[in-house]
């Protein structure tokens, strides 16, 4: 339960933050998933981890009767100012609902936050008649993020080492549990989706460090994560901070169909 608890305060803390620091789904996409679910017959879909609803408005939009869940009130409370129709402040692990009382559920970029997929994947799979479906990342895919993201994540690196500090960066969790899941539980189908390249710059990348919009971030002391900023930027020419930094999301739709 502690580690529910430290997730759903970590979500808390960067909910104002969120949706301005997340690149929101393609049209395509959203048009992909409500094919696949109107397809099959499922109006009322379950979101494990609504979030902000970033995932959830535009499926609702599109006449799919969503209920949201999420463990931060934070989450939740963002959610609700999207006038998410139906939403549950809990836990995947114990879900509050009956058995077999909704068509689909959908988990939108929120495997690598369980300690546990395949669990919450069974729980889930519990309250669902017809369907579950997960984006997630290709299998194919081994190069996701250009040199200047990485470059970036470097010098960030080497300042807090410099105030004997570590710079956590991303391991890899997404590919891991989605993995974890797809070999324990085959889906029945991969749809794959276009691939999109996202640009930015490394400006706009830090200022969303700043704002702790990571939670991998969160352990660091505000005086010590200003230094560090402040050390990068220092080190950077108006030119290299506008450097573009550009990446790829290459996703597919996993389908598991229960009957």
């Amino acid at each position: 339960m502690s580690g529910v608890i430290n997730t759903a305060s970590q979500f808390d803390r960067i909910s104002e933050v969120y949706d301005e620091t997340r690149v929101p789904l393609k049209k395509s996409t959203v048009e992909k998933i409500v094919s696949v679910l109107a397809g099959d017959g499922c109006s009322t879909v379950l979101e494990i981890g609504v979030g902000t609803g970033r995932v959830a408005k535009p499926l609702q939009d599109c006449n799919l009767k969503i209920i949201g869940m999420d463990i931060s009130s934070g989450m939740i409370r963002k959610a609700r100012e999207k006038r998410i129709e139906r939403l549950i402040l809990g836990d995947a692990n114990h879900l509050p609902l009956r058995a077999r009382s909704v068509d689909a559920a959908i988990f939108a970029h929120v495997l690598h936050i369980f300690e546990d997929p395949v669990r919450i994947f069974q729980s889930v799979s519990g309250v669902v008649t017809k369907e579950i479906i997960a984006l997630v990342r290709k299998q194919q895919d081994s190069e996701l993020f250009g040199v200047g993201n990485r470059l970036m994540w470097q010098t960030l690196q080497e300042s807090a080492a410099k105030l004997g500090y570590n710079f956590p960066i991303h391991a890899g969790e997404w590919r891991i549990k989605e993995r974890e899941l797809l070999t324990s539980i085959p889906p029945t189908e991969l749809v794959n989706l276009p691939d999109e390249l996202i640009e930015t710059s490394i400006n706009d990348r830090l200022t969303y460090i700043e704002k702790r919009a990571f939670r991998r971030l969160l352990n660091i002391p505000d005086n010590v994560l200003e230094k560090i900023i402040r050390e990068v930027r220092s080190s950077l020419s108006a030119e290299g901070a506008e450097r573009k930094i550009q990446y790829r999301r290459t996703e597919q739709i996993a389908i598991w169909r229960l009957n």
